[in-house]
């Protein structure tokens, strides 16, 4: 909106005082000759308008702008390039007090008026009131930190002077061998998440820009040190407020190095201290190296030794402590046990029936508190004597569910050529002898596993079916079953059915022997 002066000039123009009506060229209207930015906290900015005011009927070019003192604390913020005719376009300037005191300096301005082409403007401020930081602690040490592991510290900043502290940027400096990265900068920002009361906001945001800080993960080469959460920017912190900064020390695996160091460097409005800064300091206690020595296989209910006093710590931080634990183990094997799960060598005893596959891990911590950082793992197969094996689990805790293997495929449920829990012994090779099939475990209800044995097998085809025994009272007697067959302990099948009813029978595979070549039955 064009001011009541300008318009007055306005009114001059058309009537003829300074100018001939039929005169067509730019005609300024030279500024106040003294501009006064008042009193401004030191270090924070101030910006003023200055109005150019072309009265006349064509456009005003300003040829020139600038701060006639060299080192003085006003800038020009933008000039325009023209004025057009009868109008009113602003010079914006700041003003920067450095330190409480007195500031003056000169505008110069030049036009392509043909009257009055230059007119300097005089320039005033005034520095009163200044922030003070102070931080706590100066040293930020993090001790030693285990491979692998992050500790976050705070650095609490206070707002101890006459006016706010306008927090301007954050950067993270890391030096100090292997660990040193890159640098982590955020550019006039302040943090979020610093600590404050509702009741008494220590914190002003002059802007709305949220900028996440960089997650820097374990493994990346990035610095170390990182500052935690997100950042909004700008930021002021009040009179006398209080407000924290999280550091996080983050040491990656793989480290050689046992020393790092870096800063925390806080550019402010504290004129004393323009940039502050607090040394970060940490060191590294790598981790230990569990080794883990075991024979690869055994047979059902053997005893194997896990040996892991090969284990070791590469800072020498002595003794280490163990943790063996189960990873997996096969379905059914109930008997199996770990003992002595917290001693440098621990004993697996094997389910006695059950074959397949354990899987134990071994971890260990050294005595500063540095955990391994990926287990140790030993399997152990346990291959039982019997060459054709077969079992059966399922699901239901209530159902009870029977496994048959049959002689032949000829061969009906419940008679001699059929080894289940009424006949768990038949005599199919030379009376008498050994090699007979065995049922060598029944479970009267779920989950099992049935298990069926046979240590020298007769040549032929046998057929295994399952049948759903008993409901037992079940509510839902639907159970999920999984039947396997292993070959000389290898497994060679493995096939899964819903049995929804009381006796009802699947028949599941056939298995010819010698050939071992196991196929869903028909």
């Amino acid at each position: 909106m064009r001011s009541g002066w300008l318009v007055c000039w306005l009114l001059v123009a058309a009537c003829g005082r300074d100018a001939p009506p039929s005169s067509v060229g730019p005609r300024w209207v030279a500024p106040a000759s003294t501009l006064d930015f008042g009193a401004v906290p030191a270090l924070n900015e101030r910006t003023v308008s200055l109005p150019l005011v072309n009265v006349g009927r064509a456009s005003l070019r300003v040829v020139r702008a600038a701060v006639k003192e060299e080192g003085a604390p006003f800038r020009i913020v933008s000039v325009p390039e023209e004025v057009p005719a009868q109008a009113e376009t602003p010079l914006v300037l700041a003003f920067v007090p450095p330190r409480e005191s007195s500031y003056t300096a000169t505008l110069v301005l030049r036009t392509d008026d043909p009257v009055q082409p230059d007119v300097e403007v005089s320039l005033r401020g005034e520095g009163r009131t200044a922030a003070v930081l102070e931080l706590e602690p100066a040293l930020l040490d993090f001790g030693r930190v285990a491979e692998g592991s992050i500790v976050v510290r705070p650095v609490k900043l206070r707002s101890r002077g006459s006016a706010p502290l306008v927090l301007e940027s954050l950067t993270i400096e890391s030096s100090g061998g292997p660990l040193a990265g890159s640098e982590t900068t955020l550019a006039a920002a302040h943090p979020a998440w610093m600590s404050s009361t509702p009741e008494s906001p220590a914190v002003h945001f002059l802007g709305s820009e949220v900028v996440p800080f960089a997650q820097t993960s374990l493994t990346s080469s990035s610095s170390v040190f990182q500052l935690v959460g997100a950042a909004r920017v700008p930021a002021v912190l009040d009179l006398a407020s209080d407000v924290e900064v999280s550091v996080r020390y983050a040491v990656p695996p793989g480290v050689t190095a046992e020393d790092v160091s870096g800063a925390l460097v806080l550019r402010t409005t504290d004129p004393d201290q323009r940039e502050a800064r607090v040394t970060l300091r940490g060191s590294v206690n790598r981790a230990p190296v569990p080794v883990v020595s075991a024979p690869g296989e055994s047979v059902p209910g053997g005893e194997v030794v896990l040996d892991g006093t090969s284990s070791m710590d590469p800072d020498g931080d002595g003794p280490l402590t163990y943790a063996w634990e189960w990873l997996s183990l096969p379905v059914g094997a109930r008997g199996a046990q770990l003992l002595s799960p917290l001693e440098s060598t621990t004993v697996l005893r094997l389910d006695p029936v059950v074959s397949g596959e354990y899987e134990v891990a071994l971890t260990v911590t050294d005595a500063a508190g540095a955990r391994s950082l990926r287990p140790s793992r030993a399997r152990v197969v346990a291959v039982p004597a019997q060459q054709l094996w077969v079992d059966v689990t399922w699901n239901n805790a209530e159902t009870d569910l029977d496994l048959h293997v049959l002689r032949n495929v000829d061969a009906v449920l419940g008679s001699a050529d059929d080894c289940h829990y009424a006949n768990p012994r038949p005599d199919w090779g030379v009376p008498g002898l050994a090699e007979d099939p065995e049922l060598l475990r029944d479970r009267l209800t779920g989950f099992g596993p049935e298990v069926f044995g046979y240590e020298r097998p007769v040549s032929g085809t046998y057929r295994v079916a399952v049948v759903l025994s008993r409901e037992n009272g079940a509510v839902d007697p639907r159970s999920d079953a999984t039947v396997r067959v292993y070959d000389r302990g290898v497994l060679k099948g493995e096939f899964r059915r819903t049995l929804s009813r009381q006796s009802e029978v699947w028949t599941v595979a056939d298995v010819q022997w010698p050939s071992g070549v196991v196929t869903e039955a028909p």
